[in-house]
C-alpha cells in the first residue's frame, strides 16, 4: 500500500484532527465517508474520501457546542445503518459515556443522545470502545470500559 493524500490539522477546514484516535469508514448515498475521532479536538471530523485523491472536509462537531456533551476525548467511533438512518456512536473517556450521532446527511450531523455512567443500569468508566452488532434483527452496541468490562447497549 501507498499513500495517495494526506490531511492536516487547522488546514482547509479540517479542525478536529489534533489526537486523532480511531477512524469509521462509512457509504451514505453513493458517497464514502471517513469519521475521525480526536482526543484532544474532543470531536469528531466527518470527511468524504469519494476520491481518495482529493479527501474533503465535510462538517465537524465539538464536545460542548450545538448540543453535543460527550465528546471529551472523544476515544473510538463506529456506524451503523438503521433503517434508512445513519448514525456514529463515540465513547467518550472524559465523560464517561457514548454520544450518538445521526449522520444521514452528513453535512448537517444531528446529536440523537447520549448514554453515561448516571443513566440506570450502565457502569462506563473511561469507556475506550464501542462496536454495533445486529443481534436476531436488533441492534446492540457494547462499550468496553476500564477496568469493568463490557456494557451493553439497546
Amino acid at each position: 500500500p501507498r499513500a495517495v493524500s494526506d490531511i492536516t490539522d487547522g488546514v482547509d477546514n479540517f479542525t478536529e484532527l489534533d489526537g486523532a484516535n480511531s477512524i469509521a469508514i462509512t457509504t451514505i448515498s453513493s458517497s464514502t465517508y471517513a469519521l475521525v475521532a480526536s482526543v484532544d479536538d474532543d470531536g469528531v471530523q466527518i470527511i468524504d474520501i469519494t476520491n481518495p485523491y482529493q479527501p474533503t472536509a465535510v462538517s465537524n462537531v465539538t464536545d460542548g457546542s450545538d448540543g453535543y456533551s460527550h465528546l471529551d476525548y472523544a476515544r473510538s467511533i463506529t456506524t451503523a445503518t438503521i433503517n434508512s438512518s445513519t448514525y456514529a456512536l463515540v465513547a467518550s473517556s472524559l465523560d464517561h459515556g457514548v454520544q450518538i450521532i445521526n449522520i444521514t446527511d452528513p453535512y448537517t450531523p444531528l446529536p440523537i443522545h447520549s448514554v453515561t455512567t448516571e443513566d440506570a443500569g450502565y457502569s462506563f468508566n473511561k469507556p475506550r470502545d464501542v462496536v454495533i452488532r445486529v443481534v436476531d434483527g436488533i441492534s446492540y452496541a457494547f462499550v468496553l470500559s476500564t477496568p469493568g468490562g463490557p456494557s451493553t447497549l439497546h
